[in-house]
């Protein structure tokens, strides 16, 4: 109302006063009333401004580059602002000229002119991996820059965003680390085929370690087998050495013991024996007679003279003996002897002691005498 307003500033934001050619008042974060036809306001913000940007910049190699960051800035001198570039409000409250824009760009430039600097001393490829390098370069040329210091600003910081190439250099690029990285796949993959196949070995040779093993085992339990047979056979091999000495030593005693039974009577005359055992030959000739005896055979003698040997066995021990020695003596057969031994007369009291004394009783002539002829009488 008739030219008087008010102004409040925030805190960051730094406000000056002119009046008639002269600066009034300044602050940060002011508030007051003025005469608007008499004065001016200079309006400039203290806070930290970022400014993206993105330039397009050719490579040592001449190759297309595109740099994408954001630069960070605060005023620390309103006054060399002031006196730069314009800040004044207009009657509406806005900025009377682009002033506040052309800082922005000023500062846009003198970083553009640094990166191309920079880019222009490098190759594509090592340019996608410097980024951190460009950075370093940059802050440092803004800081010495004399273009900057005079605009009483401060350089806070400096980000790359990105830094990409053609879409051609791109794919080419991607090709050759593409065909790396597939190289790699293929390297890692015959390493695992590789690796798989050392364990399938290892496996594998685990596999015929043990059926060796278990192949030992059997041949040692085999030899073991075959070591107790040998010890069998061998024992047994000894128990028939043993038995067979046995039984040669049996029957040379059992011929010793026939040979001194015979050896007192080789020299006696068979009536004399014959009458000395009539009593035990009366009990042999009734076993002889039996039905099952009498029907031998004729034709198997020897058969029949071991029968009636084995018959006697159970009359008399002694006198079976003696019928074997005469059953041997006369091997023309048993026929004539039962012939002959039926005219024997029954014996009376004849015993073994009237066999040294001569007392036998005549019995008939034996049969088996061989007559001149050479033929035994009937």
């Amino acid at each position: 109302m008739f030219g008087f307003r008010y102004i409040k500033a925030p805190p960051t934001t730094h406000i000056m006063q002119y009046r008639r050619g002269k600066l009034v008042q300044e602050g940060d974060g002011l508030s007051f009333f003025y005469f608007a036809p008499s004065s001016v306001i200079v309006q400039i913000p203290r806070a930290s401004t970022d400014v993206p940007f993105v330039f397009n910049e050719v490579t040592a190699d001449f190759q297309d580059a595109t740099i994408q960051g954001e630069l960070t800035y605060r005023v620390i001198e309103p006054l060399k602002l002031a006196s730069l570039l314009d800040f004044s409000l207009g009657p509406t409250g806005r900025y009377r000229s682009d002033g506040p824009s052309k800082l922005n760009d000023r500062l846009t430039h003198a970083t553009q002119i640094l990166a191309r600097a920079f880019t222009q001393n490098h190759t594509l490829r090592r340019l996608l991996v410097s980024s951190d390098t460009l950075v370093e370069q940059i802050l440092e040329g803004l800081k010495a820059n004399e273009s900057v210091a005079e605009l009483g600003i401060e350089i806070q910081g400096l980000s790359i965003l990105s830094i990409k190439p053609t879409s051609e250099m791109a794919k080419a690029l991607q090709a050759n680390a593409r065909e790396k990285l597939l190289q790699e796949a293929d390297e890692a993959v015959y390493e695992r085929r590789n690796t798989a196949v050392e364990l399938e070995r290892k496996i594998r040779e685990n596999e015929l370690n043990t059926e060796i093993a278990v192949e030992q085992k059997r041949r040692q339990v085999r030899e073991t087998q075959l070591q107790a047979d040998i010890a069998v056979e061998q024992q047994k091999a000894e128990l028939v050495d043993v038995s067979v000495e046995n039984q040669r030593k049996q029957s040379e005693a059992n011929a010793d013991a026939l040979r001194a039974m015979l050896e007192p009577i080789k020299d006696v005359d068979w009536r004399t024996l014959m009458a000395a055992q009539h009593a035990g030959i009366q009990r042999f000739l009734s076993r002889m007679q039996e039905p099952r005896l009498c029907t031998l055979h004729a034709g198997s003698r020897r058969t029949q003279r071991t029968a009636i040997l084995q018959r006697s066995a159970r009359i008399d021990r002694r006198g079976v003996d003696r019928l074997a020695v005469i059953a041997v003596q006369y091997d023309r057969g048993i026929q004539p002897f039962l012939r002959w031994a039926r005219h024997l007369p029954p014996a009376t009291g004849v015993g073994r002691s009237t066999i040294g004394l001569g007392r036998a009783r005549t019995v008939p002539q034996s049969p088996f005498q061989h007559k001149p002829g050479g033929r035994p009488a009937r």
